[in-house]
């Protein structure tokens, strides 16, 4: 079975060697440390953001919410923002010309999620005038978007009745679906024709419809795709936990409850239904969820995103990794990757990875 490892930072030569040594067979990381790993037997994979804002981002460049305010969410700026588009595809051509380099990866294609901030209202973006002009070319219906995402933002956030009328969110979702697909797959084109794989990193598939994630859309057009299965991510002062299940599910059940749209237990029996599986309470949730989940995210995965191959990417500092590793094999997983946000190797994930052969 192929492992890969994600590392953030440029790990030495000898790292590279002791992970290969490890049974790690392929690096997700920089574009620079190509030659490292091909000289430790390393296949690499670069990877890429998606929109990103940049440290001084203007105002008119990043999203903005249902109420009219600005937002930054994971570093990003409006997903239609074309010149952020363009850049970062020719970013992408750029990684593509270095050596030793076997397939690229992006990450962040897609709207925000509930925990992709650590304000709540990012995830209700964008109506941007680029936006809902889009939406109009694209043949949706602007208003009954704006007015189907007003009104959930009212009964979530605001203490307002529940929505009677659900298409304007239907549309909204339909919206960012077709907006991160067009990206994903102006990238996908840009890897194939280097003769490298395209992949991506993708939200659960339960959590993709509300970024703009589809598997189904997106598995002809990717070779691999990379579920984010992180099931007790923890709590770090600053960080929302984008992406992790446990903090993603956690924000999820907020915004059903801070503004009175559910009283907690129907919160978390709505959010248990969803996912498929029994969650526990919100003071448990934050720390991690049933690795059941795992299991489930992956079979859904493979079964939604043929013929892309999947490969769930597992938290390495998970302290039932273990059982992770099982749900996923047990679900049809062919490989596996690893993810540990530190900019080093230190030598306890080695102990780790050598646990887990």
């Amino acid at each position: 079975m192929k492992r890969y490892m994600y590392v953030a930072g440029e790990p030495s030569r000898q790292d590279l060697q002791e992970l290969s040594g490890l049974g790690i067979t392929g690096i997700l990381g920089p574009a620079s440390m190509g030659e490292r790993a091909r000289e430790a037997g390393l296949e690499l994979y670069a990877c890429g953001g998606a929109f990103p804002a940049g440290d001084h981002p203007p105002q008119e460049d990043l999203a903005l919410d249902i109420r009219g305010r600005r937002q930054l969410w994971f570093g990003s700026c409006c997903p239609n923002h074309q010149p952020t588009r363009e850049r970062n595809l020719e970013g992408y051509r750029a990684m593509a010309q270095a050596p030793g380099v076997s397939g690229l990866v992006m990450d962040g294609a897609r709207f925000s999620s509930p925990a992709s901030s650590l304000d709540l209202d990012s995830v209700f973006t964008c109506f941007c005038p680029r936006c809902m002009g889009k939406m109009d070319a694209l043949g949706l219906d602007p208003e009954r978007i704006r007015a189907g995402v007003s009104a959930l933002y009212a009964w979530l956030r605001e203490g307002g009745e529940r929505p009677r009328e659900w298409r304007g969110v239907h549309q909204w979702l339909d919206f960012r679906r077709i907006c991160a697909g067009e990206h994903l797959k102006d990238f996908a084109c840009i890897a194939r024709e280097e003769g490298l794989a395209a992949g991506a990193f993708f939200f659960p598939p339960s959590l993709g419809r509300l970024v703009g994630q589809s598997y189904r859309d997106m598995g002809d057009s990717l070779d691999v795709i990379f579920p984010m299965l992180y099931p007790a991510y923890p709590e770090k002062p600053g960080d929302p936990g984008t992406a992790c299940l446990n903090w993603e599910l956690f924000a999820m059940g907020r915004l059903l409850t801070l503004g009175g749209a559910m009283g907690h237990s129907e919160a978390l029996r709505a959010l248990s239904g969803w996912m498929g599986v029994e969650l526990p309470p919100p003071a448990q949730l934050r720390r991690e969820v049933p690795r059941a989940l795992v299991g489930k995210e992956t079979a859904r995965a493979i079964r939604e995103g043929k013929p892309a191959q999947i490969v769930p990417i597992l938290q390495l500092d998970d302290p039932k990794l273990e059982a992770s590793m099982a749900q996923a094999e047990a679900a049809g997983a062919q490989a596996l990757a690893f993810f540990a946000w530190e900019p080093a190797l230190p030598g306890n994930w080695k102990q780790v990875l050598a646990r887990t052969r």
